[in-house]
């Protein structure tokens, strides 16, 4: 029997910033990476923490925190000051796929092998800057 999965695979997309969470520029998690634009990736960090909020108690699986480096949180990949890469496979993750789209250099994300609901969000589709994408799902 096979779980379900679903991947998106992303290239130069872009979109506004929606933070949904305060993330501030020391906060450690932005901080500690040294980052050359420390107001985007705090940016990115408050959407993240936003989304894994609204994933309530199946995020307990992301070690995400203000408090420490975006750099080790699980699964997320940064680049440039900004984050590149989400990666959630097997990560026991349920309720919807959430809003991303202010995650304006998203390059990958990956949301197989859990309990998300919904459709990936228009908003991470191809753009006028992106180059390729792909979108799987099977169950």
């Amino acid at each position: 029997m096979s779980a379900p999965f679903a991947a998106l695979f992303l290239f130069g997309a872009g979109s506004s910033l929606h933070a949904q969470t305060t993330c501030t520029t020391t906060d450690t998690a932005v901080a500690a990476i040294g980052a050359s634009d420390p107001a985007a990736l705090a940016g990115d960090c408050a959407i993240l923490l936003g989304a894994k909020a609204g994933w309530g108690g199946s995020s307990t699986a992301l070690n995400w925190a203000s408090t420490l480096s975006m750099s080790s949180w699980d699964g997320v990949a940064v680049r440039d000051s900004r984050v590149v890469r989400l990666d959630f496979r097997f990560k026991s993750l349920s309720g919807s796929i959430p809003d991303l789209s202010g995650l304006t250099n998203l390059e990958r994300l990956d949301v197989s092998w859990n309990g998300l609901t919904g459709n990936i969000p228009a908003t991470l589709g191809p753009s006028p800057n992106s180059t390729s994408s792909l979108c799987t799902a099977t169950s």
